[in-house]
């Protein structure tokens, strides 16, 4: 392992340390302390994950969405706090820390990078995909706000993530077809547990479209299917890339 990856992972541990402190003061009067610690959290995992990448361009790291994750996560939490001016964003927070400790949790890059991922396409398909992952996770938070009425009567935005989630993974989907045919040889292989449960998840959101048709689908049952789907991404999609968990320390 080179020093930039070492760096990283380092970086990476403060990121959560700031992420942890972020929801530390969220209790007090003065929601800015939140949104500074979780600010600086975002720009420490940005830091982490371009240096990750940067140390072994241009193959793609294996297993590096345990890292990037909850920095896409802050993003959005970010987004809604200081764009749409609504505290909304803060009860991501929790969710954030969670991905962050299973980013610290995991065993540190002892795996190689695939050689076959010398191509855009394996790194399209690793952005949007997390990028998917998280508008799913945020618009879960959301949902859950909605559907126990913590939202203070502000109007539901969970319906937007999913858009862009979807949208974003369709995206996925389509480089890594690419991705595959280029280093395989062969745009789909059913036989990779990882295409078929992507496959299955796009089709599950692709249903949260066109259920609106149903004149009993109401705004809570929107809400309901939002939180399914992220637990089922979240178990066929997500826990199967993160490898084995060791316990986390400092690399120099």
């Amino acid at each position: 392992m080179t020093l930039p990856a070492n760096i990283s992972i380092n970086i990476f541990y403060l990121a959560a340390v700031f992420y942890a402190a972020s929801l530390i003061v969220l209790p007090l009067p003065k929601k800015a302390w939140s949104v500074f610690f979780l600010c600086l959290g975002l720009a420490a995992n940005l830091v982490s994950t371009i240096i990750r990448h940067l140390s072994i361009w241009p193959l793609l790291p294996m297993y590096a969405e345990p890292f990037f994750l909850p920095g896409c996560i802050a993003m959005m939490a970010v987004v809604i706090i200081c764009f749409k001016k609504t505290e909304q964003g803060l009860y991501i927070i929790p969710l954030i820390i969670i991905f962050a400790l299973i980013g610290v949790f995991f065993p540190n890059d002892f795996y190689l990078p695939i050689l076959q991922s010398r191509t855009i396409f394996s790194h399209i398909f690793f952005l949007f995909t997390t990028i998917a992952h998280a508008c799913f996770g945020a618009g879960a938070v959301l949902a859950l706000l909605f559907i126990f009425r913590k939202d203070k009567g502000e109007r539901p935005v969970f319906s937007r993530f999913i858009i862009w989630g979807f949208s974003c993974y369709s995206l996925a989907l389509f480089s890594v077809q690419v991705w595959s045919y280029l280093g395989w040889s062969s745009p789909v292989v059913w036989t990779n547990y990882i295409l078929t449960s992507s496959a299955a998840t796009w089709f599950y959101y692709a249903c949260f479209f066109h259920l609106h048709l149903l004149k009993r689908w109401r705004v809570e049952h929107r809400a309901a299917f939002v939180v399914a789907g992220f637990v089922l991404v979240f178990f066929f999609n997500y826990l199967p890339e993160t490898g084995v968990f060791r316990m986390p320390v400092l690399i120099w």
